[in-house]
């Protein structure tokens, strides 16, 4: 489509727009935009000859994952309440168990797509696996 938009042969800027909305028209941005919440609104002129679509976003992408934010903060809390209570031993065993859990970070959210797609696919021996994996990286 693209080709024809830029082609020397055309008889008109009007037919030129055309393909030129037709290109972007088919351009799918949901794929781009999942993660954010949009708005959609297109006018036209009154005589018809333009048109113009205005997408606004709403917020911004969504947290990476509540469920391993919500373990952070956890832990967190975890290893105030021990310094408070002066357990310096414990609180430095969790605060390497929040530097690994934010290190391997990466690797804990692949893992747990893998464990997610297993399951809907109803794969439980590969899900059992990934569960395992996902545990020993977590401890």
């Amino acid at each position: 489509m693209l080709e024809n938009l830029f082609n020397r042969n055309r008889r008109s800027i009007k037919d030129m727009m055309k393909d030129f909305d037709g290109f972007f028209e088919s351009m799918n941005f949901d794929s781009f935009m999942e993660d954010v919440e949009t708005n959609k609104e297109t006018y036209t002129s009154p005589d018809g000859m333009f048109k113009y679509t205005i997408i606004t976003t709403v917020g911004g992408p969504k947290q990476k994952s509540t469920k391993e934010n919500d373990a952070i903060v956890q832990l967190k809390k975890e290893m105030d309440e021990y310094v408070e209570k002066q357990e310096f031993e414990k609180a430095a065993e969790v605060r390497d168990k929040i530097k690994k859990f934010e290190k391997n970070r990466d690797e804990l959210e692949k893992i747990q797509l893998q464990l997610d797609e297993a399951v809907s696919k109803q794969d439980f021996e590969s899900a059992i696996k990934l569960r395992d994996k996902l545990n020993k990286l977590k401890s």
